[in-house]
């Protein structure tokens, strides 16, 4: 899975293009970190969870010196809606 760098409130952060359409994407945010790698989560259900949704967050991992995602998929579906990646 590839991904794109876009500059946000609090610096870049990474998103991925929705695989059904490559017009829309989804935002990841940085989740945590291990000895090798970063985790990401995505923004909008993360946003939704925090706001009492009962959702699991979709995460994905990469590489912590290079700019490479470790996860192929996400190890959940997405509760969002994907955004039109002509308005971010």
């Amino acid at each position: 899975m590839e991904f794109e760098l876009i500059e946000g409130q609090r610096g870049p952060h990474p998103i991925t293009r929705d695989p059904s359409n490559l017009s829309f994407c989804y935002e990841w945010t940085p989740n945590g970190r291990k000895k090798n790698y970063r985790r990401f989560a995505c923004k909008a259900c993360r946003a939704k969870r925090n706001k009492g949704e009962d959702i699991r967050v979709p995460e994905l991992k990469a590489h912590l010196n290079q700019d490479i995602w470790l996860s192929t998929v996400p190890h959940c579906p997405h509760s969002c809606s994907p955004k039109l990646y002509d308005e971010l």
